[in-house]
């Protein structure tokens, strides 16, 4: 009993330490538990934790523990999605009068499209692409932000229909307008 004891506590103790993300997703992706998006036609959000170096989905087992709440996931995730948002790569695209077109946001972390849930993602852009900012998420690993008053350009669809049919993780070809409660779709690129 002593060993099962131990492995259970430590598998315990390693899930707790787990934070939740909200991991946006294609619909046609096939996961236990998924949460929608308003407005969305697409997209779905994946609640999900990495656990031995995996994405580990909310699943019915896990909904049977009465201390989670759709709640404290979001509030966890809204906090991770911070840190994610900090680690991650932005990048400026200008145009020829150095004016920023848009921005990109990448890294490594196969959670990366989940920074748009930051409490400060909006923040964060409101110097460089206004109050309103306006993402296209093509896979985990890539974010592009543009103001809400310009329509995504010729170029940056083009570049995000590239990144999401190219991805081994697509996630969408939908516009979501980041709101300070999370994302709604609000278009899709051709």
């Amino acid at each position: 009993m002593g060993k099962w004891f131990l492995v259970a506590l430590i598998a315990t103790v390693l899930m707790a330490q787990a934070q939740w993300v909200l991991l946006p997703e294609p619909d046609f992706s096939t996961r236990a538990i998924c949460w929608t998006i308003p407005q969305a036609k697409n997209t779905v959000l994946w609640p999900v934790r990495i656990v031995n170096s995996e994405l580990v989905g909310l699943d019915l087992d896990t909904t049977r523990d009465e201390t989670l709440t759709r709640q404290g996931i979001v509030e966890e995730a809204r906090t991770e999605a911070s840190k994610l948002l900090s680690k991650a790569t932005i990048s400026y695209e200008r145009d020829g009068r150095n004016i920023i077109k848009y921005a990109v946001i990448t890294s490594e972390d196969p959670r990366t499209s989940a920074c748009v849930f930051a409490p400060d993602f909006r923040k964060k852009f409101h110097e460089t692409i206004g109050p309103d900012p306006v993402v296209l998420i093509p896979n985990r690993f890539t974010v592009y932000v543009f103001p809400r008053s310009m329509a995504p350009l010729t170029e940056l669809s083009e570049q995000a229909f590239i990144d999401y049919r190219s991805s081994a993780f697509p996630v969408s070809r939908e516009i979501f307008q980041v709101t300070k409660d999370g994302i709604v779709a609000i278009g899709k690129v051709k």
